[in-house]
């Protein structure tokens, strides 16, 4: 017997399981939970042709305890119904005699694995979950039922994002399943004191498990987690007999923290006297912070009655026999799965607390009206006389609306008017596909809404209804990120329509592949069904090959769906007939532009003809969500899809077609040629300066525009020149902002078309190829092209060019270890320089000059050429050259041996590196500070720098800017890091810092977030305004994302509004945090709202 292994034991009886489940009736029973008696198990319940979890106990029981289980069962009955309690569909035993219930199965997170993957969820958002826990709690209590095990794992969040309680009466602990005094019932963490104490089970000890739960809600921890090597009796005591860790330290309303730490009183009595109490004190909060008041769902509001109702008699049976249930909705079942759309669900039942008409608006196929029927069936409940839908599809002529109405609403419609027949009715109406009727809908919306004031509308339309009362809600694709996630709603969408039409089944789906379609789709779900239809004859690789022609592609949808969505071009066509002529226009010419365009960009690239108003049509694309915009630091920007761009061009082609023109994109490509290379040229005259910041913002914001243009610059001999001048604009962008790779790229292009057209060469042009190649290893090509550009300023008068020529010329010489030649050429550039009045130039090669000296222990002669550096910037109002300057000087304090200072120097240039995302500049003081972590004995600090800085330098084609000085200090610091470390800690380090990226080099502790633009080497800063100094060293993404944080969205609002992934968020709310010194979100709130630069 000693040679039993009870979890093989466990693990056979599975299979046992699993068949006496299938022989009730519950089919491919995969186990989805487990606890210390039982297991939970998704089913399909196949005569009902439903999903279904089914908790089965597998622990052996006593009699007793069987039995008591049985009474759980009928309580868990009683309260069935209840809106926050999970409902039990059925109770019975197998053939072994093993209990089970069976409950609704939710795709959905429990309260626990939320926090544990995103955090705490808020203090609104735990006061609404208290209140609704405290009406289930208060339901239990008033028919003698306890839950005893009130904690976050127990309160399922459903598809509606409503909290529901689970798990009554069975506790967590081995050996406690009786509830008799002196056993322990529940999750220690969550516990009562007295409990723990051994005392009996009370409505104050639930009390005290939601108060303890919702201290998990707003801090994203237990009160009394459990320590690491802490055994159950040391925890036990520090519950029963410590006060709970104050909350008052975290960002949340006073008379929140002091509900939350009534509720966790050592001494029952201390504690609200009942749940409805706590519920009442949680509804007081929400009424004094000015929040909608949540309804807690009680025993009086359910007609619920604390004895179960008399069986009906014979006679009651047979004259109710027959009787159909009361309709109250009109909405068709599903015939496909409906998948995500959490968020937008949410967002749909707070607005309809204080909307009476919302309005959803979005591109066609995005999947506005699946939508609106999965939001309407879960809010039936908040409605006593039913939802009501109006499909508008088939209704062509506007005199027919109020008729259409009026058929879809139970009553005497015929000889009643719409408002006679709504009365004092508390319903919701449902009016879909709006699209083609909204003047005559919105009349007849703001009619019956002045009339009938227990009525909400809740409408779906690509425009709003336009009605004073309507709140619009616009519904985005499916948000889609760049990892391989297979539970992505996307890829959920592509797997379940695939495997329906026997397509790629789950196994052999690949989900990288997935993801990536599903991107290139625009996580529209139209287009996503339509490719998952083409599985039955094509891989997923062929379908992504095929997506050239994706109009051809993605087409031949159901039958039974209206005939516009059998085909994405079909829809696309529709909805370009309802845009007007000047929206058609700026459509089919927006696609030029890739990513997105301000709305000057628009402007000087659109034409419209006639009297068309530029600003006009935006608007009205925008309204029918073929744009969409954003917000970009103060200016707004806007950007289509992908799917939509492309239509714009084939419209584009077929209407020049029909003109008789050939190249109906030349002129439009010419005018956005025109537009970037002036802003370009604007840029590069603006790095140097008080607008550094601006400067870099438009040119990362409009990098993908500016690419285009240098494509279409640099095919043909007309504007070949231009384009190769573009690229040599951007020098700051390459260079100063350390896209090494591309620029080189780039440069090299450009150097090459113009070459074989047999165009004269641009000198800066040069230069600007030499430097890339020199930083990136390529020290002959960088010579050699260097001395062209000397060459060709001399024959085209460009001294600037010349002088840049000759400092570059200068650093080339160091390089090969020439320090006299380096010198020598440095110091004439720099005289040159000077007598131009070129205070970008001299700066930039004073820094570089001591850079050189640095390495060559000149340190003197360095700090001296530092200060000269520093004195021009301070007088020209620059950021970048002052930083590199910092940077020198870090690096001479280290050389030096004064690591402390040297630590100083450098996080204090960093703060300004990240402020233009200057990569180059972030991996030169990364590596220092990663030489200086190793001297101070951080050794895994340092392998993780190294690893981040290393992943830039692999990326960017350089290592260490190629200077084998620097790349001597580099390697003994990864020496010693690895004599310290084992090989396994070493390389986990450093594949850490290399996901974690060089952006994350600026939020390490003690980053000065100061104005190091202007600090002397004594570190005096400029009398600025602090809280601008702070701001100014956020990158434009941050400032956009902190003025959202300012407005009290949650990370997953601000990713769904921007179309980003939420981790992206996370990191960057992280950043913004780091970089301004700041530990809590209410802190950023209050930094944005008392800067009105901010957005």
């Amino acid at each position: 017997m000693d040679d039993v292994d009870p979890l093989a034991t466990q693990r056979g009886s599975a299979v046992d399981i699993a068949a006496e489940l299938a022989a009730d009736g519950f089919c491919n029973a995969r186990e989805i939970a487990r606890g210390g008696f039982g297991v939970v198990y998704r089913c399909e319940q196949t005569p009902l042709e439903r999903t279904v979890a089914v908790k089965i106990l597998t622990a052996d029981l006593d009699e007793e305890s069987f039995e008591r289980f049985i009474e759980e069962q009928h309580a868990m009955g009683r309260l069935s119904g209840h809106p926050n309690i999970v409902t039990i569909l059925h109770a019975g035993a197998t053939e072994s005699g093993r209990p089970y219930l069976v409950m609704p199965y939710h795709q959905q997170e429990s309260l626990e694995t939320h926090i544990r993957r995103h955090g705490p969820i808020g203090w609104t958002d735990a006061l609404r979950l208290g209140v609704k826990i405290a009406g289930a709690l208060t339901a239990a209590h008033r028919i003698d039922i306890l839950h005893r095990d009130v904690k976050p794992g127990n309160i399922l969040l459903t598809e509606y994002g409503e909290p529901e309680l689970t798990d009554f009466g069975i506790a967590r602990i081995t050996g406690g399943f009786r509830t008799a005094a002196g056993v322990v019932l529940g999750s220690p963490a969550f516990a009562a004191p007295e409990v723990l104490r051994g005392q009996p089970a009370s409505a104050a000890s639930d009390v005290y498990g939601l108060g303890a739960t919702l201290f998990s809600a707003v801090t994203g921890h237990a009160a009394f987690e459990r320590r690491s090597g802490e055994d159950l009796v040391a925890q036990f005591l520090r519950i029963t007999n410590e006060p709970i860790p104050p909350l008052r330290e975290y960002d949340i309303p006073p008379d929140v923290a002091a509900v939350i730490e009534r509720a966790m009183a050592q001494k029952p009595e201390d504690r609200p006297a009942s749940a409805t109490e706590f519920g009442d004190e949680l509804r007081n909060i929400q009424r004094r912070h000015g929040l909608p008041v949540d309804e807690m769902a009680t025993p009086s509001m359910l007609g619920v009655t604390p004895r179960p109702a008399a069986a009906p008699s014979r006679d009651t049976r047979k004259k109710d026999a027959g009787k159909s249930p009361l309709r109250r909705h009109n909405i068709s079942a599903d015939v496909t799965s409906f998948v995500g759309r959490n968020h937008e669900l949410r967002e749909i039942r707070e607005l309809l607390r204080r909307a009476r008409l919302l309005t959803l608006t979005g591109i066609g196929g995005v999947g506005k009206s699946r939508l609106v029927k999965s939001a309407a069936l879960g809010l039936q409940r908040a409605f006593r006389d039913g939802v009501w839908l109006t499909d508008f599809n088939y209704v062509q002529d506007g005199r027919f609306v109020q008729q259409a109405i009026q058929d879809s609403i139970p009553g005497p419609g015929t000889v009643l008017s719409l408002a006679e027949q709504l009365g004092d009715k508390n319903t919701l109406l449902i009016f879909d596909n709006c699209d083609t009727l909204t003047t005559e809908i919105g009349d007849i919306s703001a009619s019956v809404l002045a009339q009938c004031p227990n009525v909400k509308i809740l409408a779906t339309s690509r425009t709003s209804l336009d009605i004073s009362a309507e709140f619009v809600l616009t519904v985005p694709p499916f948000a889609h990120s760049g990892n391989s996630d297979a539970e992505n709603d996307a890829v959920v969408l592509f797997r379940e329509r695939a495997q329906a039409v026997g397509g790629c089944g789950q196994g052999t789906l690949d989900e990288s592949s997935v993801v990536e379609l599903c991107n290139r789709l625009d996580g529209l779900p139209l287009a996503i069904e339509l490719a998952a239809l083409r599985t039955r004859t094509m891989s997923i690789e062929d379908i992504g090959t095929r997506l050239v022609d994706r109009f051809g592609l993605l087409r031949g949808g159901p039958r039974d769906v209206h005939p516009r969505h059998r085909s994405l071009w079909t829809l696309l066509e529709w909805t370009w007939d309802q845009c007007s002529t000047a929206e058609r226009s700026l459509w089919a010419q927006f696609s030029v532009f890739v990513g997105s365009a301000s709305l000057d960009a628009v402007h000087s690239v659109c034409t419209l003809s006639g009297d068309g108003d530029i600003a006009d049509a935006v608007d009205g694309l925008v309204q029918q969500s073929i744009l969409s915009r954003r917000q970009a630091g103060h200016l707004l920007r806007f950007q289509m899809l992908d799917t939509i761009r492309e239509f714009g061009q084939l419209m584009l082609e077929r209407e020049a077609a029909s003109l008789g023109l050939a190249a109906p994109q030349a002129d439009l490509r010419d005018r956005h040629m025109r537009f970037y290379s002036a802003l370009a040229k604007s840029s590069e005259h603006d790095w140097f300066g008080p607008e550094q910041h601006r400067a870099s913002s438009t040119v990362s914001e409009e990098i993908a525009n500016m690419r285009a243009a240098f494509e279409w610059a640099l095919e043909t001999s007309e504007h070949c020149g231009t384009g190769a001048a573009m690229v040599a604009d951007l020098w700051f962008y390459w260079l100063g902002c350390g896209h090494l790779k591309e620029g080189r790229l780039w440069s090299e292009h450009a150097w090459d078309r113009v070459h074989r057209l047999g165009i004269p060469h641009e000198a800066r042009s040069l230069w600007t190829l030499g430097w890339n190649l020199l930083i990136t290893g390529e020290i002959d090509r960088a010579e050699q092209h260097l001395r062209e550009c000397l060459a060709q300023a001399r024959q085209q008068d460009d001294a600037r060019a010349a002088s840049f020529g000759r400092a570059m010329l200068g650093a080339v010489y160091f390089f090969r270890d020439d320090f006299d030649g380096g010198v020598e050429l440095y110091r004439t550039a720099i005289s040159e320089a000077r007598q131009r009045g070129d205070g970008l130039a001299t700066a930039m090669f004073s820094y570089q000059l001591g850079e050189a000296y640095c390495l060559y222990r000149e340190f003197d002669l360095a700090e001296e050429c530092c200060r000269d550096c520093i004195a021009v910037c301070e007088k020209n109002g620059d950021h970048w050259c002052i930083s590199y300057a910092r940077w020198v000087q870090a690096l001479a304090a280290y050389l030096q041996g004064s690591y402390e200072h040297a630590a100083s120097i450098a996080k204090h240039a960093l703060a300004a590196m990240a402020t233009i995302d200057d990569q180059l500049g972030m991996a030169l003081i990364g590596e220092l500070l990663a030489w200086l972590a190793a001297e101070d004995g951080r050794y895994l600090e340092a392998a993780r720098i190294l690893g981040a800085t290393q992943a830039y330098w692999s990326a960017s084609g350089s290592s260490v800017m190629g200077l084998h000085r620097l790349m001597q200090h580099r390697d003994a610091c990864a020496a010693k890091v690895r004599a310290h470390l084992a090989e396994r800690d070493v390389a986990d380090a450093t594949a850490s810092g290399a996901a974690l990226g060089i952006e994350w080099i600026a939020t390490l502790p003690g980053a000065d977030v100061a104005d190091s633009a202007a600090a002397h080497r004594g570190g005096r800063v400029p009398e600025v305004d602090a809280r601008s100094a702070v701001l100014q060293h956020l990158t434009n993404r941050e400032r956009e994302i902190a003025g959202l944080v300012a407005r009290g969205m949650t990370n997953k609002e601000i990713a769904a509004q921007l179309i980003i992934g939420k981790r992206t968020v996370d990191t960057h709310v992280a950043h913004v945090l780091a970089k301004c010194g700041l530990r809590r979100r209410s802190e950023i709130a209050s930094l944005v709202t008392a800067n009105p630069e901010m957005p």
